[in-house]
């Protein structure tokens, strides 16, 4: 719990609402379903994650794993070239992407 608390003060106060999702309609669906299905993991194992995290280091990760010092990258137009960058600015442990796979019909 005291790893917790130290993760979650690396964070502004806008959004500490642990375990839930804000909805953005600036995000395509499939990036919110992703964004989902990796939070809903993370808590169903246990962990405490924020959603939209912001660091006070400056920067915004889709899903920070407040458990593990994690911070989720969901890519889907992003490329891997802008997470580079956001290696130096966020405080976590590791940044972990993850690549939106588009279905064709």
């Amino acid at each position: 719990m005291l790893e917790i608390k130290k993760n979650l003060s690396k964070c502004t106060g806008f959004n500490k609402v642990r375990n839930s999702l804000p909805i953005n309609l600036n995000e395509s669906l499939e990036h919110l379903q992703k964004k989902l299905e990796v939070a809903y993991s993370l808590v169903g194992a246990g962990n405490q994650v924020l959603c939209e995290a912001k660091f006070l280091t400056g920067g915004r990760c889709d899903v920070y794993d407040l458990t593990n010092d994690i911070a989720y990258e969901i890519l889907k137009s992003e490329k891997e070239a802008n997470i580079e960058k956001k290696r130096t600015k966020y405080p976590v442990r590791e940044i972990r992407t993850i690549k939106v796979e588009l279905w064709k019909t």
